[in-house]
């Protein structure tokens, strides 16, 4: 392909040798014709070399404009970049393992309630925040960093305010030429509303809305717990079954509002009885059970005798005094049984012997007795009447 530059110097190449021809002295025609060839030789070169230029020129200017065009779009992308870097919660880090620098987003205001300049010159603060309960699981993550893992994990962090919120943490070591790590890039979000709603889920799920106590499923998850202990350590479990004697009166006299009232009452008075260490749960309706780990059968009998004369004590109930007692029935791991449902059912065959006797009594269960002839409903029976009513 000929381009203009060519052209034109091959032209100028012509007018010069027409000219040559008609004006010069030379004699010899053949070195003319050698001469005008050489020079219209170096002036074709000239021109391609003039086009090349050109060309060159073109493409540079072009290079250019694209080159303008990204680096525009690159400044827009930044500054949307920054601006998110800069208005969302979630706290963005980077450290810097060489020069112990730390360079945080904005977010770390709202999460720690510091300025982020303050802990980008002081990186070891953000041990500082660390909620005492996790502080050497924080110690072990930046162990693990360290040595070159990617950490997931939870902790409670202490604000400024001295509120307690829960973050979650992501990292990822980069790594240099010599395989050693040169800095980590992670991410902190406050999950606080998270483990709020696990909290109240979990809160629904095991624990009675009427008293805040354990309730049945808790209760059979704990024993289960509770009986795998005793076996590996060779020790006593005992459950105490306690039903309220007179709570249908007050509840058909008074009307429910007054019963669930009662109810109320009579979980904090068991509360305030037994130990820190022994599980109160309500099965449902007027029934509850205490779970006594490893404890010897005299103290089991004193506590159900405060019980007796505690929870036998008045209550007044929107300015009207009422009355109930307890019926206790007490069987024990692994003597009576050696699984929850036969524990269970032991325990409320002797609560409802203790009724017989007169109520406003424990009895243990005595595998002697004949508890066949009673008149109630199986315990489990009674339990779902009771969560269908």
């Amino acid at each position: 392909m000929i381009y203009i530059g060519q052209m034109v110097a091959i032209g100028y190449s012509l007018i010069l040798i027409i000219l040559m021809i008609l004006f010069s002295q030379i004699s010899s025609i053949p070195l003319f014709l050698l001469f005008a060839i050489v020079f219209m030789f170096i002036n074709w070169l000239l021109g391609k070399w003039v086009d090349s230029l050109r060309h060159e020129r073109q493409q540079l200017y072009w290079k250019g404009k694209h080159l303008l065009t990204l680096n525009t779009a690159l400044q827009k992308s930044k500054h949307s970049l920054q601006q998110l870097y800069t208005s969302i919660d979630i706290m963005i880090f980077t450290y810097d393992l060489t020069s112990n620098q730390l360079y945080v987003s904005k977010g770390v205001e709202e999460l720690f309630g510091i300025s982020k300049q303050t802990l980008q010159i002081h990186p070891e603060k953000l041990q500082e925040f660390v909620h005492p309960d996790d502080e050497s699981k924080f110690i072990k993550t930046l162990t693990q960093l360290h040595l070159g893992k990617s950490i997931n994990a939870k902790y409670r962090i202490l604000k400024n305010d001295h509120d307690i919120i829960w973050i979650h943490m992501k990292a990822t070591p980069i790594f240099n030429s010599k395989k050693m790590v040169e800095k980590v890039n992670g991410t902190i979000l406050d999950i606080t509303e998270e483990k709020q709603l696990e909290a109240k889920l979990r809160k629904l799920a095991y624990f009675d809305e009427l008293t805040e106590l354990p309730n049945r499923l808790y209760l059979q998850r704990n024993l289960k717990k509770v009986l795998a202990k005793a076996k590996r350590r060779q020790y006593h479990v005992t459950l105490a079954f306690i039903d309220l004697d007179g709570f249908k009166k007050v509840n058909d006299k008074l009307g429910h509002d007054s019963g669930d009232l009662l109810l109320q009452e009579v979980a904090k008075r068991l509360s305030n009885v037994i130990r820190e260490e022994d599980l109160l749960a309500r099965l449902g309706g007027d029934e509850f059970i205490i779970v006594f780990e490893d404890t010897e059968e005299d103290v089991i009998k004193h506590i159900a005798e405060r019980i007796l004369s505690t929870v036998s004590e008045p209550f007044t109930l929107k300015d009207q005094d009422v009355s109930v007692s307890p019926s206790i029935g007490i069987s024990q791991y692994p003597n009576d049984s050696n699984d929850i449902e036969s524990l269970m059912n032991a325990a409320d065959q002797a609560m409802y012997y203790a009724k017989r006797r007169g109520k406003n009594s424990f009895h243990i269960y005595d595998s002697s007795v004949d508890y066949n002839d009673q008149k109630k409903l199986p315990l489990m029976d009674r339990l779902m009447n009771t969560f269908t009513r």
